[in-house]
């Protein structure tokens, strides 16, 4: 097997490039390419983590309002919180999705689908799953957490690679087993670092989720990839910090193997302004890898699945109108206070007033008047009040905020509405359609179609990196309706009481019965759990049902036995009992 990791440099590598060049991004493609969207996916990070991270980066989501003075500006930023309604509304779904066992296992065969087949390295895969990046998670939390990312940002990226060879001289498969240089790990790459990319070809999915509904995505394979991270490393706790060190990782496909080119820019202190474009930035890595495909797979939600794209202009809305009632509200928490003047002279006939009244200075700056001595002097007729807002404008915004909080939960359950629905869905009635949507669980659903799929990937990505002829199957994060159990043991013992002659049907109910009591089985205990049922349902449990009926020719056969065909004769299997 040819090395998983770089381990030859390329002869006719270029001694670098310019870095203009490198630092190229890709163009949106509107509507449903954005590109390399950092702005966005900056703003959308920042509201799905809020706190401090938010209050730092308040000046940049609250504007300047018309006439309000610096002072006041900054006050209103310190002053109103964030409340992060897209964290919360992600970290639901990624966690009710992730809270049902992932399992990827090569398909089993055609004659007996429910049971998987053998993996082609138990020791590898075993070790995989359960230990997915080599610091302890496992695979499902690792694909978790780049769908989290997914779900915030559009986009999410599960790099795989091997462990590194450089400098280890090996010679057959049991020194790469030795030293473990054959044992894959994956780990998420943040869409900020892939700059730029071009797709070999893209592919729209459609998956069935029951119901008649179903949701469709594009998948692709990278036929370049350039990623770019930023470097300061200390070499010793006694030296000081570098410069910022850029690299900038080139993935391409060569003869249908792919390639990785490592370039490094010299350290540079910001102080010193951006790198020319002209720069040459020099090559200091280069290697062939045994990866059919760029090894880096993109997990990327449909615009009506993207829960940043749904909720968080709702939430950014929310943070700025919350802002401008809190802020106008503590302005009011302090009334006005308002002097009064009577009239300087007295009219005619009249006496006169006293000194001070006649003085028409004696309403200027009241405040600093009383604050030099304490007291202030007014005429007869003069009065100091104060005044402050009546505050309905503040119910009516405060009404709109709880409305807008409403909607921001309601445009996420009804991302169920946004998929597809199937011909079949199309043609039940409105209130049949009403009493099984559950939204949340059509969505998570979809959301389970999606991350298989990714899974799936992944694995591919590395059995082809071993090559090994392997069709992978992945189950489970598809079943997240909420079963009453009282309800479903009533249902089941009624179904049970009904006399229909199919030893198939007895075990198929039974089997799913029994599954739905203890959710999150591995597929290796469900096919087992089936067997047993299956094992222990006789024929003679139908007897005393009624015969089956005669039709198309075929006359009645006692209970158990297959109408229309002889003892000698094949009688093709069920769509149920073949499998799905």
């Amino acid at each position: 097997m040819t090395s998983a990791a770089p381990f030859t440099a390329e002869p006719d590598a270029p001694p670098g490039l310019p870095y203009g060049i490198l630092t190229q991004q890709r163009p949106a493609d509107p509507p449903k390419d954005r590109g390399y969207d950092a702005k966005v996916w900056r703003e959308l990070d920042d509201l799905y983590h809020g706190g401090y991270q938010m209050l730092e980066s308040a000046g940049r989501y609250l504007p300047i309002q018309l006439g309000e003075t610096p002072e006041r500006y900054r006050e209103r930023l310190r002053l109103v919180g964030f409340i992060g309604y897209l964290g919360g509304i992600v970290d639901y779904y990624a966690s009710a999705l992730f809270s049902r066992q992932l399992t990827v296992v090569p398909a089993g065969d055609a004659n007996d689908p429910n049971t998987p087949g053998e993996l082609p390295d138990p020791e590898i895969y075993t070790s995989f799953a359960r230990n997915a990046d080599l610091k302890g998670s496992t695979f499902g939390e690792t694909l978790k957490a780049a769908f989290t990312t997914a779900l915030v940002k559009g986009k999410g990226l599960v790099a795989v690679d091997f462990p590194s060879r450089d400098g280890v001289d090996i010679r057959s498969r049991a020194d790469e087993r030795r030293l473990g240089a054959d044992r894959p790990y994956a780990f998420e790459v943040c869409p900020e670092e892939l700059i730029d990319w071009e797709y070999d070809n893209v592919v729209r999915r459609r998956v069935d989720l029951g119901g008649g509904k179903q949701v469709e995505f594009d998948v692709a394979r990278f036929s370049f990839a350039v990623l770019r991270r930023v470097v300061r490393k200390r070499s010793a706790p006694e030296a000081v910090r570098s410069a910022p060190v850029e690299e900038f990782k080139i993935w391409r496909m060569v003869d249908g193997r792919a390639t990785w080119e490592l370039y490094r820019t010299e350290p540079r202190d910001p102080k010193d302004g951006p790198v020319p474009p002209d720069s040459v930035v020099p090559l200091v890595g280069s290697g062939v890898t045994s990866f059919r495909e760029i090894p880096l797979v993109e997990v990327r939600l449909p615009a009506n699945l993207w829960i940043g794209n749904v909720v968080g202009p709702l939430n950014l809305e929310h943070y700025q109108r919350r802002s401008a009632l809190v802020s106008n509200q503590q302005k009011s928490l302090f009334e006005m206070p308002v002097v009064k003047l009577g009239p300087e002279i007295g009219g005619v006939g009249m006496e006169m007033p006293a000194e001070r009244a006649q003085n028409p200075a004696r309403g200027d700056d009241p405040r600093k008047q009383f604050e030099q001595r304490g007291w202030l002097v007014l005429g007869h007729k003069d009065d100091i009040t104060s005044f402050s807002p009546t505050g309905s404008v503040y119910t009516i915004v405060d009404g709109q905020l709880d409305k807008l909080v409403d909607e921001i939960h309601r445009v996420t359950h009804r991302m169920a509405a946004s998929v597809s629905s199937t011909s079949t869905a199309l043609g039940r009635s409105g209130a049949s359609k009403a009493a099984d949507l559950e939204e949340t669980v059509v969505v998570l659903k979809a959301y389970g179609a999606i991350a298989r799929d990714a899974a799936l990937r992944v694995y591919e990505v590395i059995s082809d990196a071993r090559d090994e002829d392997v069709n992978w199957t992945a189950h489970g994060l598809d079943s997240f309706e909420a079963h009453d159990r009282a309800a479903l043991l009533q249902e089941a013992l009624q179904l049970d009481a009904i006399s229909i002659p199919s030893r198939t049907w007895v075990v198929e109910l039974k089997t799913r019965t029994a599954l739905a009591f203890v959710p999150g089985l591995s597929p290796e205990t469900q096919a087992q759990i089936r067997k047993e049922i299956s094992d222990g349902v006789p024929a003679e449990l139908l007897t005393g049902m009624p015969p089956i009926p005669p039709g198309d020719g075929a006359a009645a056969k006692p209970a158990g036995e297959e109408p229309g065909a002889d003892e000698d004769d094949e009688v093709e299997a069920p769509e149920s009992a073949r499998g799905e």
